[in-house]
């Protein structure tokens, strides 16, 4: 990481996970955050990005050497355009 651009703090794309780790779960829901709703109204339009369609997901991963790791990020469905914190990213759990 450290070569991510970031726009308003956010950085387009999903976050990554290690090769190889396999998915466990992945939970989608409506956008909740004000943070991610005032990027869109302040950004949106100049990048391109549509208002709504937006929907926040969570996923567990298992990585090959057995660690359990989340990702999460906000994904747009039609466009399939993604962007995520970086601290949120790093959340990470031992299983």
């Amino acid at each position: 990481m450290g070569e991510e651009k970031q726009i308003n703090g956010l950085v387009e794309g999903k976050p990554s996970v290690p090769s190889g780790s396999k998915r466990l779960e992945r939970v989608r829901r409506k956008v909740k955050s004000e943070e991610f709703k005032e990027f869109l109204a302040a950004k949106g339009e100049e990048l391109g990005l549509p208002k709504g369609g937006w929907t926040y997901v969570m996923e567990k991963w298992k990585t090959p050497e057995g660690r359990v790791t989340k990702r999460h990020y906000w994904w747009h469905k039609e466009t399939d355009k993604a962007f995520y914190h970086l601290r949120r990213s790093d959340e990470q759990e031992t299983a």
